[in-house]
């Protein structure tokens, strides 16, 4: 009786041991005393002078937009693909030496589910319980930007999101939202966001850099941490009153301007844009056509590519990724957006943007053709205070260090943004 129940005792221990060892790979030594057991839930049981087990090697994380994968432990296989069932809202790739797990949206109400395999090697089974989870996205981030172009103080600095480098992985199908939380110094600018803007408008006659600290949403209410952007003022030329207006008989030159448009998408290939049209610069006192303002450059755009030179914009699409050309892939986005840069030879210097929308889109009837708006200031007492944007994102994933020259990816939209109000 004694004999037969210290065997039960050990297979029971063998069966644990052997289940923890599938799942940390470590199996031959520990299955070889029990052919036949049928394991435990997976744990510890590292030997003294062996590797400790993780605390939960039976845990299987599915990354947020991505697959997890599941490899067997040498010598060991799934002993039949078509008995695993994956837990619901899972899709199960199985082969006899890995499982993968993938979702095809992430459900964060989703929990952790148990999913029994029975695996095998030679004449012993075991059936080992994984637990499946999914993966939050990583939370939203921006870096801490100085913006490189100076506005003139007193004017509304509209810039554009794309220069924001915006990283963002759950902000895909339905925006993010960028939330104002302080400018300073105190009293100098007011900042506001818009779907396609940050806008910054300084007090009059300030002149100095103001610091526009601001946050970031995802669609699973994930926050990201405070950061900021840095936007330069500078003091108007002298005698300048308005857009391309002067006093009669003051000296020196009017402001310059460059516009922040919204344009559509060509509905196939390049768009084409008359930068030129976009700018306009007070009289000089010469009026000569050697003082007109040049392009600078171009930002880069959050999805596609564009090339400037002279008056002109050429915003080409991404490239297909699709290696079948029998498929009628588009991967045009519904929305892109670039900055450009413009300048006088007396050194006054202006950005504008250029924001192109699919004509048809969600994103038209947030962003209709013509002059960007700006959004209405948002109460400061209000902590939701937070406005729906068509944020472009870099994919916290891609290995890369955030550089602006980084490729960066628009998040698109499915539902209808905010309509803005106000003035230009």
């Amino acid at each position: 009786m004694g004999r037969s129940l210290r065997a039960a005792v050990l297979a029971v221990v063998v069966a644990t041991a052997a289940s923890s060892a599938l799942l940390t790979g470590t199996a031959g030594s520990a299955l070889a005393a029990a052919p036949g057991s049928s394991a435990a839930s997976p744990g510890s049981t590292a030997a003294p002078g062996e590797a400790e087990v993780p605390a939960d090697p039976g845990l299987v994380s599915i990354p947020f937009g991505d697959e997890a994968e599941v490899p067997m432990a040498e010598g060991w296989s799934v002993a039949d693909c078509t008995a695993v069932v994956p837990p619901a809202g899972v899709e199960l790739g199985c082969e006899p030496n890995r499982l993968t797990l993938s979702v095809d949206e992430y459900d964060p109400d989703a929990g952790t589910a148990v999913m029994p395999v029975e695996l095998r090697t030679g004449p012993t089974r075991v059936t080992v319980s994984y637990r499946v989870e999914q993966a939050p996205p990583t939370p939203p981030a921006a870096p801490e930007l100085v913006y490189d172009h100076p506005f003139d103080s007193g004017a509304v600095a509209l810039v554009p999101l794309s220069d924001l480098l915006v990283r963002c992985d759950g902000c895909e199908g339905v925006g993010a939202r960028l939330q104002v939380r302080d400018v300073s110094p105190e009293g100098a600018a007011v900042a506001r966001a818009t779907p396609s803007h940050l806008a910054v408008q300084s007090a009059p006659g300030f002149v100095g850099d103001a610091v526009v600290s601001y946050r970031l949403r995802d669609a699973q209410d994930q926050w990201s941490e405070t950061t900021s952007l840095t936007v330069a003022f500078t003091a108007p030329p002298a005698g300048a009153t308005g857009a391309g207006t002067s006093v009669a008989g003051a000296t020196g030159a009017g402001p310059l301007q460059a516009l922040a448009v919204t344009v559509p998408l060509a509905e196939q290939g390049d768009t084409v844009v008359d930068l030129g049209a976009l700018t306009f610069a007070g009289p000089t006192g010469g009026g000569d056509a050697a003082d007109a303002p040049h392009l600078l450059g171009c930002g880069a755009p959050a999805a596609g590519t564009v090339r400037c030179s002279g008056d002109e914009a050429v915003w080409t699409p991404p490239a297909s990724t699709d290696d079948d050309p029998t498929t009628d892939d588009d991967p045009a986005p519904d929305v892109d957006q670039f900055a450009f840069h413009v300048a006088t030879p007396d050194g006054r210097q202006a950005t504008g943007s250029v924001t192109l929308v699919r004509a048809g889109s969600d994103a038209a009837e947030a962003l209709p053709v013509g002059l960007a708006r700006v959004a209405p200031v948002p109460d400061r007492g209000d902590d939701d205070a937070a406005v729906r944007t068509l944020v472009p994102a870099l994919p916290a994933d891609d290995g890369d260090d955030g550089a602006p020259d980084a490729p960066v990816l628009l998040a698109p939209l499915v539902s209808i943004l905010d309509r803005l109000g106000g003035t230009p």
